[in-house]
């Protein structure tokens, strides 16, 4: 019944099931009968699911229980919504800023952080004038590998193939064993945060 729980919690947390779905499912006699014994049931339980905070409070619980690699891989999926969802360029900005952090979080260690990270870096170059296409064209290639991420991504996913999704890349250009190697921050951090009012003006 936890790896059910498990499930439900995932499927509200990205939307598959409403609110009160999952309010259906976690006031069943069964649970209920849990809290006394299970500080997670009873936790999850007693979340006011009508604040608008509780996501947040429901995130903070399943990091307890995921390991930090699977809580890392909904952190993705979250990150890449808002940039498929998003046709603010400020917004798809701010989101590669927090993952190309992240990346230099995990030192460089998987194949999709570093595939967003080559994208931040290449972002960089664009802003500050000396990328070989546009801003715009770049942008819908990294809603193409967010969707890919996004449609490949579920709970019961290995988390190895999720963390390292090559799938449809183009080994021939992208930059991310150059990057790699090079293990140093993106340029893209500052210079976007510098550039991107100018794109803004310009586009």
């Amino acid at each position: 019944m936890m790896k059910e729980l498990e499930l439900n919690i995932s499927k509200v947390l990205i939307g598959l099931i409403t609110i009160d779905e999952f309010e259906s499912i976690i006031y069943q006699e069964y649970y209920v009968e849990q809290m006394k014994s299970n500080d997670f049931i009873s936790n999850i339980i007693t979340i006011n699911y009508k604040n608008k905070k509780w996501k947040k409070e429901l995130e903070e619980l399943i990091y307890e229980l995921w390991v930090d690699n699977k809580y890392l891989t909904y952190v993705l999926y979250k990150y890449c919504h808002i940039i498929i969802e998003n046709t603010d360029s400020e917004t798809v900005f701010h989101t590669m800023d927090k993952i190309a952090e992240l990346c230099i979080k995990y030192d460089y260690e998987y194949d999709t952080l570093m595939q967003f990270y080559g994208f931040a870096d290449e972002l960089g170059f664009i802003l500050s004038g000396y990328g070989s296409r546009s801003a715009e064209k770049l942008i819908l290639d990294i809603k193409t590998y967010a969707r890919l991420y996004s449609n490949t991504y579920n709970i019961n996913q290995d988390v190895q193939v999720l963390l390292n999704l090559e799938e449809g890349l183009d080994k021939k250009v992208n930059r991310v064993e150059k990057l790699r190697d090079k293990k140093t921050p993106s340029d893209f951090l500052e210079k976007s945060k510098n550039n991107r009012k100018w794109f803004q003006f310009w586009k």
